[in-house]
């Protein structure tokens, strides 16, 4: 228990370090910039804009081949002396000590889930092992043996940036701490739009979300890209209330940084532009759209110079008639197009009329892993929103991204950035509506509804980091539990890290079904439902067949995870003189190829 102790200690002091590094960086960049209507906005919003600095700062180290930990820790010593100028702000924050330690015993046990390592299958398929390979690289290379061989990848870059002084340990914290950003933006939003309760039952929809506790300890890109969007439309709120043009360069700023985390972020630059054009004052409207977009540019842009530099196509894969096709075929691309609109329910006009009822019921794939009956209140927060021009915009980019998400592909993953928003809307129509049903005093209400909230959250935790409780589990603090850990969990670990161990980083191995695992290969790892090593391209009708395909590879290893996808090798002389078994276990099959 001591050790885990210090290992969190350690690593909550390093991250504390990027956060303030942060906060340095966008505290200076903001003072006597933008007004604030609240301590919490302005602690909130200055760190989601450093963030988003350190990300364009690390971009352009990387472009020089210049991401190594020294001019990382530079960098950050460099954001937390810009900090401690602000020491004092600082310490008057936590005059009201009580609520910052109630703040710690609810934290306590999230901050114990992400020193867990992360093992959800697109965090260790494509996000770790391209953070890893930018941080060992000091670059940002294509990476055509992953699925993704470019992408808009700032998330990734902020990790490989943590592992380079922390380890892959970072990437489930910065999660959590951005989805606690989140909160505390909902909370200044709430108090800048005059009701500090529905900012706070917001708070409380987001985190009581079950889904949401699972993003806040993985290394999926979505708690960045859910942050840097809710901080985006707080600047535009700001900017409505009044705020000016340095309102709307920086949210034109975060949903640029928006888009260099997730293609989706494209959504929220495009509708908040549209908005700023509507909403500025009549002979200040291009002055405003311009504001924006420069800002959105130059954060977001240089992401899709890269991909246009590394793979011809600014927006890799899509749109290959237009831009052609590297890393992947055409049949690749309509693959992943079919898997991607074929997640959820049908895309047709029927199902989208039907779309409000089922969400509202439920019925919506991955919809219940919300808080329950958030879309079955959302209803209240539309009106509460139509009911007036400043709020009507929010109304309407939010919905506008419903559908958006509904056209395109229905993983409930890929709603996240708009949940915030959602959480808004619902708990400030409900703040109203309870003013008027429930007579009931504002305090009174708002400690009674958030306790009900926050109880619920707890109650709907997912079981698996429920188990851990009741188990006692413990997070790996050194290489043997984190052996021990992987292999518990993981059939095909001990194979890759006896590959590790007898190879280092020089082999290569083909695997089938058994992407998931790429990040603890040290080795290059080949294999996917996509790509030019796909395995619809690799024959076996023979083993000589089969070895001149891998040959061709330059695969010193085959393996075979028939755990959901039998694979059938071939059984003639070819097979048996060249493929020599070397790892069986369950469903795991591995040879080496002679």
């Amino acid at each position: 228990m001591i050790r885990v102790a210090g290992f969190a200690a350690v690593h909550l002091a390093l991250i504390g370090v990027f956060a303030a590094a942060a906060w340095g960086a966008g505290r200076t960049l903001t003072a006597r910039r933008l007004a604030f209507a609240s301590r919490v906005e302005s602690a909130a919003m200055s760190t989601v804009l450093g963030f988003g600095v350190l990300s364009t700062v690390f971009f352009v180290l990387a472009a020089v081949r210049l991401l190594k930990a020294p001019v990382v820790a530079a960098v950050l010593a460099a954001g937390c002396a810009l900090a401690w100028r602000e020491r004092r702000r600082v310490l008057d924050g936590f005059r009201r000590i009580g609520a910052k330690i109630l703040a710690a015993i609810v934290l306590l046990p999230l901050v114990y889930f992400s020193l867990f390592p992360p093992l959800d299958p697109d965090t260790t398929m494509y996000h770790l092992p391209a953070a890893r390979a930018f941080a060992r690289s000091g670059a940002m290379p294509a990476l055509p043996d992953l699925r993704y061989p470019v992408f808009p990848q700032l998330a990734e870059l902020l990790d490989a940036a943590g592992m380079l002084l922390g380890g892959d340990v970072l990437t489930p914290l910065t999660s959590l701490l951005f989805c606690l950003l989140v909160a505390a933006l909902l909370v200044a939003w709430g108090r800048r739009l005059g009701d500090l309760r529905a900012g706070a039952w917001s708070a409380a929809l987001w985190l009581g979300s079950p889904f949401v506790l699972l993003l806040a300890r993985s290394g999926l890109v979505e708690p960045a890209t859910a942050v840097f969007t809710t901080a985006a439309l707080v600047a535009m709120q700001a900017s409505v209330d009044g705020g000016g043009a340095a309102w709307l360069a920086a949210a034109g700023a975060l949903a640029g940084w928006a888009a260099g985390t997730k293609y989706t972020g494209l959504y929220f630059v495009a509708a908040l532009l549209l908005a700023a054009l509507a909403l500025s004052p009549h002979g200040a409207r291009v002055r405003g759209a311009a504001a924006f977009a420069l800002g959105a540019l130059a954060a977001g842009g240089p992401w899709y110079v890269r991909n246009l530099l590394l793979s011809g196509n600014p927006v890799w894969p899509f749109l290959g008639t237009i831009f052609g096709y590297r890393f992947w075929e055409p049949i690749d691309v309509a693959s992943v197009t079919w898997t991607l609109r074929h997640e959820g329910g049908p895309q047709t006009f029927r199902a989208l009329l039907a779309l409000p009822w089922n969400l509202a019921t439920g019925r919506q794939p991955g919809v219940r892993s919300l808080v329950p009956g958030l879309f079955a209140l959302f209803p209240i927060g539309v009106v509460w929103g139509l009911a007036s021009r400043s709020r009507r915009w929010l109304v309407l980019v939010t919905i506008g991204f419903i559908v958006f998400w509904f056209a395109t592909t229905q993983q409930i993953r890929f709603l996240i950035p708009a949940v915030p928003a959602i959480c808004l809307l619902t708990a400030c129509g409900f703040s109203v509506l309870s003013e008027r049903l429930l007579p009931l005093r504002r305090s009174a209400a708002t400690a009674a509804l958030t306790a009900t909230a926050v109880v619920l959250g707890v109650a709907l935790v997912p079981r698996e980091l429920a188990g851990k409780i009741v188990r006692r589990d413990l997070p790996p603090v050194d290489e043997a539990s984190r052996a021990t850990y992987f292999s518990s969990r993981l059939p095909s670990y001990p194979l890759y890290r006896r590959l590790n161990a007898e190879h280092g980083g020089r082999y290569t191995i083909y695997a089938f079904h058994d992407e998931t695992m790429k990040y603890f290969c040290e080795g290059r790892h080949l294999g996917d439902w996509f790509g030019l090593a796909s395995y619809g391209r690799m024959n076996l009708s023979s083993g000589s067949a089969l070895l001149r395909s891998l040959q061709q590879l330059g695969a010193d290893h085959l393996l075979v995870n028939d755990s959901y996808f039998p694979t059938r090798l071939p059984q003639d002389d070819v097979f048996a003189a060249h493929f020599e078994e070397i790892f069986r276990s369950g469903a795991i099959r591995a040879f080496r190829v002679r």
